[in-house]
């Protein structure tokens, strides 16, 4: 594996997980944003849980050399 592909991989784990971690921290705003996004009452509370743990589960997979292409995976469906 190249620096870069590695540095690349640190870099966007590192931004999932400081992503991951503020939504779970400030988790009354998280709703908040779920909800301004259409997302169905009955669903706000599950999906502001669910995106934050998927944020944190694709940069774990990141920072491990056999999973990174699954981490990245992950992270362009989030990004999408």
């Amino acid at each position: 594996m190249d620096a870069f592909t590695l540095v690349t991989a640190l870099a966007l784990a590192g931004v999932f997980a400081v992503a991951g971690f503020a939504k779970l921290r400030e988790l009354a705003g998280t709703r908040t944003a779920v909800r301004a996004f259409g997302t169905p009452e009955p669903l706000v509370g599950q999906l502001a849980l669910v995106v934050p743990a998927a944020e944190l589960a694709v940069a774990a997979l990141l920072l491990v050399g056999p999973t990174r292409a699954l981490g990245a995976a992950g992270a362009l469906v989030l990004l999408g």
